[in-house]
């Protein structure tokens, strides 16, 4: 990496510096000038290159921790801000992000059922999620993962998808891509407010506010869903089943940031999700899911975050944030005996510095330390107790990233990282990238980086009984790991208008964590590899000042698993998204969504069959603050299933009012 870092400066450092000599010699200026005339075809600005194009106005954070222009990294990351959420009438975070490249989702029925994300084929607990600066994760689960069933976007500002490994940057399980969400940070007061229903019973209600005031951004948000819902277990292949689940969440988030002077900002973040829901089980003798509307569901996840931001001189800035999670989850059936409680904790401490040495180069040094807590809970009648022992695992990082770029047009960042973890000791990871934009707007980038994830707590120390089928953790434990390259080249047509990708990745998996049958029981071990070999095709076309805007891209993965020969769960092998948005007058505005998931192997030999959904969405201004909005979801009534055995909507309908001030 040193090699690389100093290569690259110098030939930047030679450029520059070739062009400032070829104008102190008179006697050489014609010959100069036609290299001058060279450098500057080769390094135009990329406003004068892409036109008006809106990649020049994004601005993303999670390639590199630092604010810039989505141009100013070579990863493949997608964007999706507040007017994004809005006019795709989604609820959940889940149902959004699902429509950009590469990210899959499997949901273990429609409402408060499991929703696991996965990008370019990564297990669901090698993706990361941060909000608002906060790994969020799932401490008292098996595998750790985040369930996203429960996410809503509530005071949310913008979401950023950076998908390949980051882990150089922020450690552990950031192999598949990282999904960052930030809150709102109002520069001028707003309130918004809104209520939607429709089929099923459903009452969506919301309310969200906030502005500025003598160096003070607030902002705050609430929002409740009700509905009636429908069966966990699928009532259309099993005509025996009758009953609803229904599903209730409440949810509230809120944002304040003080500058207290021009360079030194304190703030703090808060955010609370409750769900409570009825879901069916499985039959203990046959393991098919059958009707049960008994069974009562809960979670609440607790997030709270400060923070201090400070730029003491012009060359060098610095942040601190501490961070604390609750993710708690409960689960009752009184006829059957069962009461169970699993809480998982982590606080997190961030401490990051950046030099800005040379207007082309920022260094940056980081430490972070998080520590995770489980404490569980189960009985029933048939199984008995299972009273898990409290367990703690710890992390320390330090990272170091060097990014030096010219204009917006050529950069290069190389980063590596260093783990220390209470158990299996120490772990490096690292990443190198590049990217270059012609004057062709022809725009080329490539990535090589390595991940890893810590094993979870449950993996490391769980003990056996008849409760968990006599499973036994590994203290011995490794972390898997993973090595990733992409190569991509995007294309920019008339001023921007046209934008195509595309990108070729490969992921390969070393020490993924099993769970075999022992002889008395099962135990986790370190017993696989696994690959993920795929292309991305983006497509993004915007007509007649934004009348028109069409978006849409093609996913491919082709995955193996080397413990059994056959392709990765839940990975499909295509997927496409094409999303249509047309404003015919200024108040009318009109949306077509279509997405297309290939078929892929859930549990047993058979694979899920492929499906499209179809949905259709309308929005009216009534007056500058006033609108009406409807949408109809699976239009066609397609019937489908994302998890063996599990329900999904039919064809549905939803209608409501927007209010915004």
């Amino acid at each position: 990496m040193k090699i690389i870092r100093i290569v690259v400066s110098a030939l930047l450092i030679f450029i520059i510096a070739g062009k400032a000599l070829g104008a102190e010699n008179d006697e050489k200026q014609k010959g100069r000038g036609v290299f001058d005339g060279i450098f500057e075809m080769l390094t135009r600005p990329a406003g004068e290159i892409l036109g008006n194009t809106v990649d020049l106005d994004e601005i993303v954070v999670s390639p590199s921790k630092l604010r810039e222009s989505s141009l100013m990294t070579a990863s493949s990351v997608s964007v999706m801000d507040d007017a994004d959420i809005v006019s795709s009438q989604k609820r959940f975070v889940k149902d959004l992000i699902t429509e950009y490249a590469s990210v899959s989702m499997t949901q273990s029925g429609a409402f408060g059922g499991p929703a696991y994300i996965r990008i370019r084929g990564a297990s669901p607990n090698q993706t990361l999620l941060i909000i608002d600066g906060m790994k969020v994760y799932d401490p008292a689960s098996p595998d750790g993962a985040f369930n996203f069933a429960q996410l809503p976007f509530d005071n949310v500002q913008q979401i950023e998808v950076a998908r390949g490994p980051q882990g150089a940057l922020y450690g552990s399980d950031a192999i598949g891509g990282i999904i960052n969400v930030d809150s709102k940070k109002p520069d001028k007061p707003f309130f918004e407010t809104g209520i939607e229903a429709g089929s099923l019973r459903t009452l969506d209600e919301y309310v969200n506010f906030g502005g500025y005031e003598k160096g003070l951004h607030y902002s705050f948000a609430y929002s409740q869903l009700n509905t009636r819902g429908i069966s966990t277990a699928d009532s259309v292949t099993n005509p025996d089943i009758h009953e609803v689940d229904p599903y209730v969440r409440k949810s509230f988030a809120g944002r304040l940031d003080y500058e207290i002077k021009d360079n030194l900002t304190i703030g703090a973040t808060l955010r609370n999700i409750y769900a409570r829901f009825r879901y069916d089980d499985t039959d203990p003798m046959t393991w098919e899911l059958r009707d049960n509307n008994q069974i009562i569901g809960k979670s609440n996840l607790f997030l709270y975050s400060i923070y201090v931001e400070h730029q003491p001189i012009e060359q060098y800035d610095y942040s601190v944030r501490y961070s604390y999670m609750d993710n708690t989850r409960k689960d009752f059936d009184y006829p059957n005996g069962l009461n169970d409680t699993y809480e998982g904790r982590a606080t997190r401490l961030d401490f990051q510095n950046n030099f800005h040495i040379f207007d082309f180069d920022v260094f940056t040094i980081g430490y972070d330390y998080l520590q995770g807590l489980s404490d569980s809970y189960y009985e029933n009648f048939a199984d008995g107790v299972s009273d898990q022992p409290k367990v703690f695992d710890s992390n320390s990082g330090f990272y170091i990233q060097n990014k030096i770029h010219y204009k917006d047009i050529i950069g290069s960042t190389q980063s590596m990282r260093i783990d220390k973890h209470s158990r299996f000791g120490m772990h490096n990871t690292y990443k190198i990238d590049g990217f270059y934009l012609a004057p062709t707007g022809t725009r080329l980038r490539g990535v090589y980086s390595t991940g890893f994830r810590a094993p979870s707590l449950y993996q490391l120390f769980v003990t056996p009984n008849p409760g968990n089928w006599n499973t036994s953790g590994n203290i011995d434990l490794k972390p898997e790991t993973a090595k990733s390259y992409e190569l991509g080249i995007d294309q920019y047509f008339f001023d921007g208008m046209l934008k195509l990708s595309a990108t070729y990745f490969q992921l390969r998996f070393s020490n993924l964590i099993k769970c075999p049958w022992s002889g008395a029981g099962y135990k986790y071990e370190n017993a696989s590899k696994a690959k993920s070999i795929g292309m991305e095709y983006v497509a993004a076309v915007n007509l007649f000042d934004e009348k028109l805007k069409i978006s849409g891209n093609l996913t491919s993965t082709s995955t193996k698993d080397y413990s059994n020969g056959r392709e990765l769960d839940k990975v499909p092998q295509n997927q496409f998204n094409l999303i249509i948005d047309i404003k015919p007058t200024s108040r009318v505005a009109i949306g077509v969504d279509i997405n297309h998931t290939g078929r892929y192997f859930d549990f047993g030999p058979e694979k899920i069959k492929q499906f499209t959904l179809v949905g259709l969405r309308t929005d009216y201004l009534v007056s500058q603050n006033f609108s009406i909005f409807g949408r109809i979801e699976n239009l066609f009534n397609k019937h489908y299933q994302e998890v063996r055995g599990y329900g999904e909507p039919g064809i549905n309908a939803y209608g409501g009012v927007r209010a915004k001030f």
